[in-house]
């Protein structure tokens, strides 16, 4: 059992009595990094394999655009990401974390990777319908929750969980109706929402100036350029430390740009 395991629950239960194929997949994730071994996170059941090396994690994307394609990254990029955020929302160990999504989900991996770099608690919550979700939140003052729209629409909307001080979500963009049901249910929690790539990691974090239906200001240390703009479509062109390893050129990530001119 790593340091690390031993500050995370799956499913309500302490991850070294934890059964099931998550708390399996979970125990293996943390003993390989724990060791600095390199890993690739599949999209299915047994979700975490052992590869060859040190030092690299490799993710599989949603397959979107087609087929889903294997990101290899370095650790570090992914730390560096980490100390980004652990600075701008003063994550540390007097936080709990939790996540709703399985293993195979980036957002999943990455905010529960995050968490414990921080030092904090995590809650894996994966499986679980999303009014025993929101009671976990509840019992065990989870601060920080990391959550897709979709996620975050689940939720009953008569629960109201003010122990949330942070909400960073990603995966999709949000309606006003869900953002409007957000406020309701997190009362005292910072929205932030996020956009990314597999390829980038983070390229744009709102803040509480940013307006309703834009992708927000450029992620610390990120340029982004809008190319070929025609007709209020580009190409949104992105420069961030954190680009893969399997991709070192310039992203180019093709995208709808009615925030082109923003």
């Amino acid at each position: 059992m790593t340091r690390a395991a031993e500050s995370v629950r799956c499913g309500g239960v302490a991850l070294n009595e934890a059964s099931g194929e998550t708390a399996k997949s979970l125990r293996h994730l943390l003993s390989l990094r724990a060791a600095g071994q390199s890993l690739r996170v599949l999209n299915r059941a047994p979700w975490v394999a052992e590869l060859p090396g040190q030092g690299h994690i490799e993710c599989m994307t949603s397959g979107s655009r087609g087929k889903p394609k294997v990101i290899r990254r370095i650790y570090a990029s992914w730390e560096r990401s980490f100390e980004v955020n652990r600075d701008l929302f003063n994550l540390g160990a007097e936080d709990r974390a939790a996540v709703f999504g399985t293993l195979g989900a980036s957002l999943t991996l990455y905010g529960l990777l995050e968490t414990l770099h921080a030092g904090a608690g995590a809650e894996v919550l994966t499986g679980m319908q999303p009014d025993h979700q929101a009671a976990r939140l509840e019992a065990v003052g989870v601060s920080v929750l990391y959550a897709t729209p979709t996620q975050l629409r689940l939720l009953p909307s008569d629960r109201v969980l003010s122990g949330v001080r942070l909400i960073l979500c990603g995966g999709g963009g949000l309606d006003g109706v869900t953002a409007e049901c957000v406020q309701t249910i997190f009362p005292n929690a910072i929205f932030r929402e996020f956009y990314g790539a597999s390829e980038t990691s983070f390229i744009t974090l709102s803040d509480e100036d940013t307006p309703e239906g834009l992708v927000a200001r450029a992620y610390p240390d990120v340029t982004i350029e809008i190319r070929n703009i025609s007709d209020g479509v580009g190409e949104v062109w992105v420069k961030s430390p954190p680009i893969s390893s399997k991709d070192t050129r310039k992203a180019r990530v093709s995208r709808r740009a009615a925030t082109a001119s923003s």
